[in-house]
Parts: structure tokens; C-alpha cells; sequence
């Protein structure tokens, strides 16, 4: 029987059904995309920018390809890439984090009266130090799994996380790294890990495949045998496509001032509207600007009749404020930031945000069978825990149960980075068909490319625009 989890289970047992923006999800029409999507930037805000290989991906070449053998030295061509890659990192808005130590927080109780042997896996996650810190994202995966297993496991067996909590730093995930290849787990999953991209040559080596919602660097997101929902280049190219599909001609991009955004600029942003028939022009502003009245005034007086934004959760909010209070009637994306929902309320109508899963304030433009994996999200997932970082490690979980169910036989490494490699339309959790198999180069360990373009409404839900998942515009 599953536990009412609005009353006395979970850390959020003390909290009434009132309390906090994650229990209003038991609130029904009450909901409004602020309360979901609100509290610390979102995930694709700290990642950086897939590199990509030369040559096709596939499982059976894990740990043939240079990147994915620790001291052989990248090719001069790659190096090229990762500056550019760093460059995207900061027209995105990420930020690494750094701290030191790291630590284990063991593994979850299989229970549910299961009797098969347990199926381990690691999951790290950034969460109790350092300057970020992402709770609610293991409390998605804690849910996810409890379902899980109360719904028979894999094939009556358990599955069982080992956890280890990092700061964020090289080091700590290292450990982490280190400890998963110890206790033989059969996969990886991360979470919000600033520091992954230190542990991926380690898993690499022991040739233990992850999986991610989103990986935080450049290593990760290209490894061949790693597999995430979506390219953290889909934030940069995806608005694009949907500004064409408004009909608009003249993009501005705005964005810090620092010569590698310049740089990313010119060798992508540029390219990318030249793609979608577009022109652009890039305004720049100072990184510790909290007055974008002069922004704003620059594009009313320019007529440029779209704005894509970059920058931090706080300039994000602090740009759409400027760009209302100054009446601008221009189309702005707000990249994949969310708190200005919450900080401008019924004068965030109008904006756009970008999404990599569906939220339960979306669920009305969504399929039927996304419909059914939000209520399924809801019922399990209550009280401040909820949010959407919670939403998208409870997805990756329910995922990852779905791919091993798929497995005839011994359940390991090679046979689950097997399984992922195969996967070809994969209805995902309230998200995406994933296709992992044959992934071109350009994709690196990203198995979609799209994402959601939203509007928002007065009452701060949420509207898709398009037709579901915009891709990027076409070369």
C-alpha cells in the first residue's frame, strides 16, 4: 500500500497541506509555475556546453576513443572546442562551483519486502556544502525509488542508491567516483554535481555508464558510453526555432561583457540565426549589473523585435523587471531561468521560459501519458521537497527503472550501458522520446536534442508554445 506522503511520512510530515510552495501541488487549480519552478537556478543554468567526438558513438567503443582514456592527451582540435565550450558556459550562465572533501551518504533502505538480490546504483549529488546545494533533487530520487520498489522492483529485485554527497569540487566527486567502482554498482546517476566531469574518467575507466538529466561539463556531456535527456546547447540554439516560429526577423542577445561570450557569440549564437533566417545583434551588459534599464532602452531603440536573455537567476529577474516597467513589446526569452515567475507575478505574462520535462503547471498542453507520469509525480512527491529540481531526479529515476526492465538476464554495467545505447524512442518521464542509439557526434552523450518553450499566463501557469518539444533550427 503506498504511504500518504501529505501526512506522516517524509521529512515534510510536520508541514501542513498549506505550507510551502512544493505542498500547494496538492492544491490542484491553485498551482502556479512560481511555486514549482522557483528557488536557486535551474539545472541547465550550471551546466556547461557539450564538446563533441569526430566519430559515432556506441557502446562498444567504451574506452577506445582519447577522451575516454585517462593521460592520453586531446587532439588540438578538441582543445579548440573546449574554449568554445567554456565560452558557452558563461553565455549560459554557469557557474563552477569549488569547495573541497566530499561525503558518502550510504545507500537506501531496498525494503518493500522484496527478495531478489538488490540492484545497486551511485548517485552523486551537490548537497550540504559548498556553495550550492540541491536537496530536493534527492528527495525526487528517494520518491522515485520507494515507487519503485512498492511496485515490484525489477523483476522482484530492489534497487537500491548508493548516495554520495559532494561540495561541488573536483576532489569530492573523484571520492565518489572511486567508491562506486568499490561497491560494483551497475550505474551512475548524477544530479546536480558541479564536479562530475572529474569522475567521469574514473567511471570511464571502469567502464560504468551514467546517466543524467543534464551533465555539468563538457567531459560528460561528450563521453560516448554517458547518456543524458538533452544537449545543454539546446538552451542556447531551441529559442531560435521558436522565435521563428513567431515570424520574428531581429534577435537580440544579451549577455555579459566578457570576451568569450564575444567569442561564442560570433561562432555560434550568430550561425545559429543565420540558420533560422534571422538577424542579431548582441548587447552586452556589466557582470555585476542589477540595473538593466540601459539594456532595455538600447533594444526599444534599436526596434529589435526579440530579446534572448543570459545571465544568473537574480539578472534574469532584474532584466524582466526593466523590460516591463519600460513597456518593452518585444518577445523576450528568458532562457531557462524561472524565479522571475515568482519575483514579478502577474507581470511575468508574456515571457518565455525553456523547460526539459513537462511540470504539473504544463500538464494541460501535455500528452495523455505525460498527464498520467504527473499525477503519478504529485502523488508521490509533496511539501517544500517539491520542486523542479525534485521533478527531474524523480524522472530520472522512474527512467532508469524502465531501461533496466528491459534487460533479459544479468543486470551490469556493460548490459545497462548496453541497454541505454539501444534505446530508440524511449517515452521518457514526462518528457521526450530518447533515442540513445547512433547518436551522431554532434550530440555527445545527449539522447534529444529539444526542449519545451513556455509562455507564461497571468495566473502563473504554464502554456506550451508549439506543438510540444521545439528542436533547434536546422544547419
Amino acid at each position: 500500500m503506498r504511504r500518504d506522503r501529505t501526512g506522516g511520512c517524509g521529512p515534510n510530515r510536520h508541514r501542513s497541506p498549506t505550507s510551502g510552495y512544493r505542498s500547494a501541488l496538492a492544491g490542484g487549480p491553485s498551482w502556479s509555475a512560481r511555486r514549482l519552478l522557483s528557488r536557486r537556478t535551474t539545472a541547465a543554468g550550471r551546466i556547461w556546453c557539450a564538446l563533441h567526438h569526430d566519430e559515432p558513438h556506441g557502446w562498444t567503443n567504451l574506452g577506445a576513443h582519447p577522451s575516454s582514456t585517462p593521460g592520453v592527451p586531446m587532439s588540438r582540435s578538441r582543445s579548440s572546442r573546449l574554449v568554445v565550450a567554456g565560452a558557452l558556459s558563461v553565455v549560459l550562465g554557469s557557474a563552477l562551483l569549488t569547495g573541497c572533501g566530499s561525503s558518502d551518504d550510504g545507500g537506501s533502505d531496498p525494503s518493500a519486502g522484496l527478495t531478489g538480490d538488490p540492484i545497486t546504483i551511485g548517485y552523486v549529488n551537490t548537497e550540504g556544502k559548498g556553495a550550492l546545494s540541491s536537496p530536493t533533487y534527492t528527495e525526487g530520487v528517494d520518491r522515485a525509488v520507494e515507487r519503485v520498489n512498492e511496485d515490484g522492483g525489477i523483476d522482484g529485485r530492489p534497487v537500491v542508491v548508493k548516495k554520495c554527497l559532494t561540495d561541488g569540487s573536483p576532489a569530492s566527486s573523484i571520492a565518489c567516483a572511486n567508491g562506486f567502482v568499490e561497491s560494483g554498482v551497475v550505474m551512475v546517476l548524477n544530479g546536480l554535481d558541479a564536479g562530475f566531469d572529474a569522475a567521469a574518467p574514473v567511471l570511464v575507466g571502469a567502464r560504468i555508464p551514467a546517466f543524467a538529466a543534464l551533465f555539468p561539463g563538457p567531459v560528460a556531456g561528450a563521453e560516448p558510453t554517458f547518456f543524458q535527456m538533452t544537449s545543454p546547447l539546446a538552451a542556447l540554439a531551441v529559442p531560435f526555432s521558436a522565435l521563428a516560429e513567431l515570424e520574428v526577423e531581429d534577435v537580440g542577445f544579451v549577455a555579459i561583457d566578457v570576451p568569450t561570450v564575444k567569442q561564442a557569440y560570433d561562432g555560434v549564437v550568430v550561425p545559429l540565426a543565420g540558420s533560422a533566417g534571422m538577424k542579431t545583434s548582441l548587447i552586452t551588459y556589466d557582470p555585476a549589473a542589477v540595473d538593466f534599464t540601459s539594456v532595455v532602452s538600447t533594444l526599444k531603440a534599436n526596434g529589435t523585435e526579440a530579446a534572448i536573455f543570459s545571465g544568473s537567476e537574480e539578472q534574469c529577474s532584474s532584466f524582466a523587471k526593466a523590460a516591463t516597467t519600460l513597456d518593452y513589446q518585444g518577445t523576450v526569452v528568458m532562457g531557462t531561468c524561472t524565479e522571475f515567475i515568482d519575483e514579478l507575478g502577474d507581470d511575468a505574462a508574456g515571457l518565455l521560459t525553456l523547460g526539459f520535462l513537462y511540470p504539473p503547471e504544463a500538464a494541460d498542453d501535455a500528452p495523455a501519458n505525460i498527464q498520467k507520469d504527473l499525477e503519478q509525480y504529485e502523488d508521490d512527491v509533496t511539501g517544500d521537497g517539491s520542486d523542479v529540481y525534485s521533478l527531474y531526479g524523480y524522472a530520472s529515476v522512474i527512467d532508469v527503472a524502465r531501461v533496466l526492465e528491459t534487460i533479459d538476464g544479468e543486470i551490469s554495467p556493460a548490459t545497462v550501458g548496453t541497454a541505454f545505447a539501444g534505446l530508440r524512442d524511449f517515452a521518457s518521464f514526462a518528457g521526450n522520446t530518447l533515442t540513445c542509439a547512433d547518436r551522431p557526434a554532434a550530440q555527445g552523450s545527449a539522447c534529444d536534442t529539444s526542449l519545451l518553450v513556455f509562455r507564461v499566463l497571468e495566473d502563473g501557469t504554464l502554456e506550451t508554445v508549439g506543438d510540444g518539444f521545439t528542436a533547434p533550427p536546422s544547419a
